[in-house]
């Protein structure tokens, strides 16, 4: 209840850094204030996931909250933000950067991964309750429509009183991959869909190797990841590109289709494999 990590400075500015953790199933999973002391934080590579056991939105659910003034100019970047009542919440004057591509700063290129923060059936990936403008371009949101994403971030357009939010340009689905020093997976391989059954969205995770170690398979094959129905006619095309070496994320919306069996196929060059989803609704 008391949250995953929470830094309250006093005295000396310090250096922050929160990178690479698993901050999960608390009332809220980040939380930065300050009363005036300058925070260099670092937030990166971290998964931020179902930080909602309070289930109270007015107290907290925040993947990440910033709160203070603006002297608190925290680099977020590489992290997952998913399922907590809210993504990210900005308060006071405090002025992260989610990702500044005109910056000379190698380290605000963005690449978080922000999506499905719901609460009250209403999505809240990110909330700028702050009069300044903030910077997160570059980007994944959980879905490509523009329009969506911008319905999913509260600034500006919905109250004069508060700065914008640069959200653009996204980051598109196919770049999305492991961000960490692992060495590339040994073996093609496609996971369990998450969840499963699933109303109406769900994860679909997999693995691409280093392909010299597959002389069936050509660096030239582009990668698909394809949607069929239960007579085996296609439905969608998730991915349809020449990937590099990683895991990858991918999401299927099924709001525009009826309840039933569906079936998910990866296939590169000679290699092959099909799972099986259940969509109730």
């Amino acid at each position: 209840m008391a949250g995953g990590i929470s830094i309250l400075p006093v005295g000396t500015a310090p250096l922050v850094i929160i990178e690479n953790n698993i901050i999960k199933n608390n009332r809220y999973g980040i939380a930065i204030q300050d009363f005036g002391t300058m925070v260099n934080a670092y937030i990166n590579g971290n998964i931020i996931d179902s930080n909602n056991i309070q289930g109270q939105p007015m107290l907290g659910g925040s993947g990440i909250n910033f709160n203070g003034t603006s002297s608190q100019m925290s680099k977020v970047t590489r992290n997952v933000i998913r399922w907590n009542l809210w993504g990210i919440t900005i308060q006071g004057t405090a002025k992260p950067n989610l990702g500044d591509l005109n910056s000379p700063d190698t380290t605000l290129k963005g690449l978080n991964r922000i999506y499905y923060n719901v609460h009250n059936d209403s999505t809240f990936d990110l909330y700028n309750n702050t009069p300044d403008s903030i910077k997160a371009e570059n980007n994944y949101w959980g879905t490509l429509n523009l329009d969506t994403i911008e319905l999913h971030i509260f600034h500006k357009p919905d109250n004069p009183a508060l700065g914008f939010v640069d959200y653009l340009p996204i980051w598109t689905l196919t770049n999305i991959s492991n961000q960490n020093s692992d060495p590339a997976p040994d073996d093609f391989r496609l996971y369990d869909a998450y969840p499963n059954p699933f109303n109406p969205r769900t994860k679909i995770h997999f693995a691409i190797p280093a392909l010299l170690s597959f002389p069936n398979v050509s660096i030239g094959n582009p990668v698909t990841l394809k949607i069929y129905d239960i007579l085996g006619r296609e439905i969608q095309i998730l991915v349809n590109e020449k990937l590099n070496p990683g895991i990858y994320e991918v999401t299927f919306d099924g709001s525009n289709l009826p309840s039933g069996i569906y079936f998910y196929r990866l296939q590169a060059g000679s290699f092959s494999q099909t799972k099986k989803m259940i969509l109730l609704k």
